[in-house]
C-alpha cells in the first residue's frame, strides 16, 4: 500500500521499539548528537534538501499484556515530511548519516541485525518500512504542491 501523501510530500511516522533498559542511553545519545557543533543531523538535512521537517520524540507505549509492572516500554518516534520516493529518501540518510543510525539502532529491538546500515541497505529500508505507521487521515501541508527546493527558492534561501 502506498503511503498517503500530498502531490509531492510524504510523511514518515517511524516508531522504533527501544530495548528495555536502553531508554536513558538512547536519550543521552540523541541529546549529545543535538548538542554537537555542527549538529550532523541538521547538516545532513540541509544538504539533502528534501525534508520539510523532522523530529525525534521518545514516546511511552502501553506495556504488552502479561508484562510485570515497571516503566512502560518506549518507542523512538522519528517524524518527518519529505519529498521524493521512500527508498531514495532512506538511502540518502544511509549515505549522509549512517553512523548515527547505527548508534541509534543498537538501542532498538532488532536493530543490531542491520548495523552497519551502509552494509545492509535493503534490510534497513525494509526495517524502516516495517516500522513506518501510516496515518489514515492523510496529511496537511501549507504548501502541498511544493518541494523544499521550491519553498527555499521562493524565499531566496541558499
Amino acid at each position: 500500500m502506498s503511503p498517503l501523501r500530498s502531490p509531492v510530500q510524504t510523511p514518515l511516522n517511524l516508531f522504533l521499539p527501544v530495548k528495555r533498559g536502553d531508554e536513558g542511553a538512547l536519550e543521552n545519545l540523541l541529546m549529545l548528537t543535538r548538542l554537537r557543533e555542527p549538529n550532523p543531523i541538521d547538516v545532513a538535512l540541509r544538504r539533502l534538501g528534501n525534508v520539510h521537517f523532522a523530529q525525534f520524540v521518545m514516546i511511552p507505549m502501553a506495556p504488552p499484556a502479561g508484562v510485570p509492572d515497571g516503566p512502560p516500554p518506549q518507542s523512538l518516534a522519528v517524524l518527518t515530511l519529505y519529498d521524493g520516493e521512500f527508498d531514495d529518501y532512506i538511502v540518502s540518510f544511509v549515505e549522509a548519516i549512517g553512523d548515527i543510525f547505527d548508534a541509534i539502532l543498537m538501542h532498538v529491538d532488532g536493530g543490531e541485525a542491520i548495523v552497519p546500515v551502509r552494509n545492509h541497505r535493503d534490510a534497513f529500508i525494509e526495517f524502516i518500512r516495517m516500522h513506518d505507521i501510516q496515518s489514515g487521515g492523510g496529511i496537511f501541508s501549507a504548501y502541498p504542491g511544493r518541494r523544499t527546493f521550491d519553498i527555499r527558492d521562493a524565499l531566496g534561501m541558499p
